[in-house]
């Protein structure tokens, strides 16, 4: 009995020595050679910068997890970096990442064994990296510089807020125009900005979605054409004639308009020869006119007195129309 079990376990001994053992990772002779820069055009102006003393791994390129890899290394101290012990015409991914403040960079690139001039770029993440990134120009395109762009996160703010004091940040474009924030939560942002160019007036408005990913877009400056607040009125007498001539009298009050003459009105416009006039650029609010206009008989001196009363409500970003019809006063 004891012999017939030493002689399975020589069989299984010697059939197992027969089998070809895996061949490890790192048993190559070639090597890869490299040096890693930074391209970062967004908030800096880096544009192959060598990175000295950064972790560097290497890794199969069927591996996506960053974490799942063969070896890493360490810049030295003008970027350049060396992995051994490579199989030959195998083709591996070479990856960095690094969080510095609130912004991640990133460099990932495959290369095959032999390889002694790798150039390794890292950039600014794109994915998992909650931000936004614009780009401040004006009307016709050109980067602006020192442009205050005001973020809210709470749209009514945004809507009704002239100030930016009651935005939740607020940024400032540099010299090449460029406005960014990162690290911040998922989520929708409100941004505005507003500057005078020559004493006329520009601004621009947009609404972005923040999500698990850097937002990159254009902040372009409108110029703001101012919207007429005011009314115009269109005088007629009791037949529908349209009257040219009459003096309207604006008041702010009620009690003053009633006393059916112009003393103590803010304003004082006349009809044209279409029997219109208008008032425009003023608060909203209730107005009250008073229409005048005196005319005389060419049979005698007796003079025809008509006028007219009515009120209008001038609201935000509107011209009322209104009609008013004059009436015979019957006073010399």
């Amino acid at each position: 009995m004891r012999r017939s079990i030493l002689f399975i376990l020589s069989v299984f001994f010697l059939s197992a020595c027969d089998e070809e053992l895996p061949e490890s990772d790192l048993t190559g002779d070639k090597y890869i050679r490299g040096r890693l820069f930074l391209v970062d055009t967004l908030t800096q102006q880096a544009n192959g910068l060598p990175l000295a003393k950064k972790k560097i791994t290497i890794s199969y390129t069927s591996s996506s997890d960053p974490n799942n890899f063969l070896m890493s290394t360490t810049t030295d101290e003008e970027g350049y970096f060396i992995f051994q012990n490579l199989k030959n015409a195998i083709v591996y991914t070479i990856r960095y990442e690094e969080k510095v403040g609130d912004i991640i960079y990133t460099a990932n690139k495959e290369v095959k064994a032999p390889n002694d001039t790798m150039r390794l770029n890292a950039f600014i993440a794109t994915s998992k990296q909650p931000g936004f990134y614009f780009t401040v120009l004006d009307p016709a395109g050109n980067r602006i510089s020192n442009i205050n762009v005001c973020v809210y996160k709470n749209e009514l703010l945004f809507n009704e807020s002239t100030a930016c004091e009651a935005s939740d940040f607020q940024l400032k474009s540099d010299v090449y125009g460029r406005v960014y924030k990162f690290g911040i939560l998922p989520g929708k942002y409100f941004l505005k900005a507003t500057t005078k160019i020559n004493n006329v007036d520009y601004s621009v408005k947009k609404i972005i979605e923040v999500g698990n990913f850097l937002k990159i877009d254009l902040l372009q400056l409108e110029r703001v054409l101012s919207v007429p607040v005011g009314f115009q009125y269109t005088v007629i007498d009791t037949t529908g004639t349209k009257i040219s001539g009459v003096n309207l009298c604006v008041f702010t009050s009620r009690v003053l308009s009633g006393g059916k003459s112009c003393s103590g009105s803010t304003y004082q416009i006349i009809t044209d020869q279409e029997g219109k006039a208008n008032k425009v650029g003023l608060k909203p609010g209730k107005y009250f006119i008073y229409g005048t206009i005196k005319t005389y008989n060419n049979l005698n001196s007796d003079s025809l007195i008509y006028e007219g009363l009515d009120s209008v409500l001038v609201e935000e970003n509107k011209v009322a129309n209104r009609e008013l019809v004059l009436k015979n006063a019957k006073i010399k």
